[in-house]
């Protein structure tokens, strides 16, 4: 009996903590072209060229494409697919605290940014030295001022 009641005192905190919430978008990612599915979570996730500096500088100098929109947030997430070639997704989701965002105007705005970013290094994933690589979610996030 006490075996028992010991076996179940240490499986009990393994149930509760082995939920896990599923993600849901209701903003349609655009399919990659190759087909093949898109990655959440890599070995290596995907990265800007030159690293997030660079990211940072690069949305700085195109931050004038957001000055005219009107609204009451603070930030907004870009989310967009890396595919395997390292090309970006053209039609981005837009998010606000874990909310999908439906404004056109900054909807235009995110997707001329996706269009005029380069090459990005490609999530890579799989066993081994040299994971290959696949297409993978990437989030932006622009900071109003």
């Amino acid at each position: 009996m006490k075996s028992l009641f010991c076996t179940l005192y240490l499986l009990i905190p393994i149930f509760i903590f082995a939920q896990v919430d599923s993600i849901e978008y209701t903003c349609e990612l655009p399919e990659p072209k190759d087909r093949k599915p898109v990655y959440y979570l890599t070995n290596n996730m995907p990265s800007f060229p030159g690293g997030i500096l660079k990211q940072d500088k690069f949305v700085d100098n195109h931050l004038h494409l957001f000055e005219n929109i009107d609204l009451d947030i603070k930030y907004v997430d870009i989310l967009l697919v890396v595919e395997s070639d390292g090309s970006c997704s053209s039609h981005p989701c837009l998010r606000y605290k874990g909310k999908y965002i439906d404004n056109q105007e900054l909807m235009d705005a995110a997707e001329y940014l996706v269009q005029r970013m380069p090459t990005m290094y490609p999530g890579r994933a799989g066993a081994g030295r040299d994971p290959e690589p696949v297409n993978a979610l990437y989030s932006i996030r622009i900071y109003f001022k």
